[in-house]
C-alpha cells in the first residue's frame, strides 16, 4: 500500500490528455495472480484524417495484488510527445477481481471497475467492464464489454457502452499473432496485432502487445499504432 500511496504522488508528473472520446487500450485479461505487482507503459500514435492533427497518447501505471484474486492499479493518461508536455491529464483507480479459477469453466470471467478523472475540466467517469477469456486448442478469445457513466461541470452526463475483442493464435510460449477490435460511440478500430513474453528471471516477466489498427468511424483516427509492455514482478 505505500508503494500504491507512492506511485500516486508520482506518477500524475508524468503523462497528458484523456478525453478525446476514443476508448483505445490494450486488451485485458481476467487473471489476477497472487502477489504480483505489474508496471504498465502503453502508447497509441495516431495518424489522423480529415485535416486533423496527428499525435501521441502515453499511458503509465502501476498496479498491486490485495489478496489472492483482486488488483488495484493506479494510472495516468496523456503525455503528448510531440508537444513535449508533461503535466497530467487524467489520472484513473481501477479494482480488478478474477471471478473463477483458469480452467474451472469453459470460459474464465474477470470484473474491472473503474474511477477515472480528467482533472483539467474536472470531469469523472465511472465504469465496469466483465472480462472473458476462451481457449481451444491454440486459438483465445478475449473480450473486454464495458459500461460507463460520464459526468462534469458543463457536460451532459451520460452512458456510454465500450467493446474490446481479440482473437489469438498461440504460435509459441513466447509468440501469440493477433486480430484485434475495438468498438464504442466514437471508436471504430480493427487491424492484427502481436503478443510478445519474455522471462527475465524467476518470478519476472515482460508481456508486450502490439496493434496497427485501422479506423473505420470518422471520429476514430485513420491509423493506430497501440503499444503496451508490462512487467510483472513478485
Amino acid at each position: 500500500m505505500r508503494i500504491l500511496l507512492a506511485a500516486a504522488l508520482v506518477l500524475p508528473t508524468l503523462s497528458t490528455t484523456w478525453a478525446d472520446g476514443l476508448s483505445l487500450a490494450p486488451i485485458d485479461q481476467p487473471y489476477v495472480h497472487a502477489l504480483e505487482r505489474e508496471i504498465e507503459l502503453s502508447s497509441r500514435w495516431q495518424r489522423e484524417g480529415h485535416g486533423r492533427p496527428s499525435g501521441t497518447v502515453t499511458s503509465l501505471g502501476f498496479g498491486v495484488t490485495s489478496g489472492s484474486n483482486y488488483l488495484v492499479e493506479l494510472s495516468v493518461t496523456g503525455l503528448d510527445l510531440p508537444s513535449r508536455q508533461l503535466e497530467a491529464d487524467s489520472v484513473e483507480l481501477e479494482a480488478k477481481w478474477q471471478l473463477t479459477e483458469q480452467g474451472e469453466y469453459a470460459a474464465d470471467w474477470g470484473l474491472a471497475i473503474e474511477l477515472e478523472r480528467e482533472i483539467a475540466n474536472n470531469r469523472w467517469e465511472a465504469g465496469a467492464t466483465l472480462l472473458w477469456e476462451r481457449q481451444r486448442q491454440r486459438w483465445v478469445a478475449t473480450v473486454n464489454a464495458g459500461l460507463h457513466y460520464e459526468w462534469g461541470r458543463d457536460y451532459r452526463n451520460e452512458f456510454e457502452t465500450s467493446l474490446a475483442a481479440q482473437l489469438r493464435y498461440r504460435y509459441g510460449p513466447q509468440l501469440e499473432p493477433t486480430l484485434v477490435l475495438h468498438l464504442s460511440q466514437d471508436t471504430g478500430a480493427v487491424g492484427p496485432g502481436l503478443w510478445l513474453h519474455q522471462r527475465l528471471a524467476p518470478g519476472r516477466r515482460l508481456n508486450w502487445q502490439f496493434a496497427l489498427l485501422q479506423g473505420f468511424k470518422t471520429a476514430t483516427p485513420e491509423q493506430t499504432l497501440l503499444v503496451a509492455v508490462e512487467y510483472e514482478f513478485y
